[in-house]
């Protein structure tokens, strides 16, 4: 059987303008430019503009900029977001000492919190702040009509996964606070059903 994954797929900013390889040589260039702490964030910014125009997303299938910079770049968010934040002549390592958090409000004001007022653990709030930043209009207006949960609605947008019952129940195990306790039960219902 033969394998393939992105790793096996090049990243080549030489290859055709718009192809696969070319998309994954910009998110490359992103994510070499974000490592030199000591660079200008302007040519970064450039980059991710490049990435803008040309809709680099959509050629390699996800749903926005972000969740491609952030899949294929492998740049945080919260990264990004300092970054486009910061004023030309700011280096990289000081864009990232300076969260986008402080820099205003997120979105387009239909979910008006700002990052830095959201208390630990409002993932829903930060899921509803990012599906406004991103213009997923119609995936809000489900939620407001309980068409849709913000769950669901996360999975759309390509925020969340939609794991499968082993996934959760491997999730689940994870965070389990007396692990040997759990796999003793699990063990004794194995050997109940035998």
């Amino acid at each position: 059987m033969n394998r393939s994954s992105t790793l096996d797929e090049p990243a080549d900013l030489k290859a055709e303008h718009g192809s696969p390889s070319w998309a994954r040589g910009v998110a490359r260039k992103i994510q070499f430019e974000v490592k030199k702490l000591d660079s200008d964030v302007s040519l970064v910014q450039s980059w991710i503009e490049v990435a803008a125009e040309n809709e680099v997303w959509r050629i390699l299938g996800y749903v926005s900029l972000d969740t491609f910079l952030v899949a294929e770049a492998n740049v945080s968010q919260s990264i990004i977001d300092s970054i486009r934040n910061a004023q030309k002549g700011t280096t990289i390592a000081e864009a990232r000492a300076n969260p986008a958090a402080k820099h205003g409000e997120i979105g387009n004001g239909r979910v008006g919190v700002s990052k830095s007022t959201l208390p630990p653990g409002t993932n829903n709030k930060r899921i509803l702040a990012n599906l406004a930043r991103d213009h997923h209009d119609e995936l809000l207006d489900a939620i407001e009509a309980g068409e849709m949960s913000v769950n669901q609605a996360a999975i759309r947008a390509g925020y969340r996964k939609n794991l499968s019952h082993a996934e959760k129940c491997v999730a689940a195990f994870r965070k389990a606070e007396n692990q040997a306790e759990l796999l003793g039960q699990l063990r004794q219902i194995v050997e109940a059903a035998q």
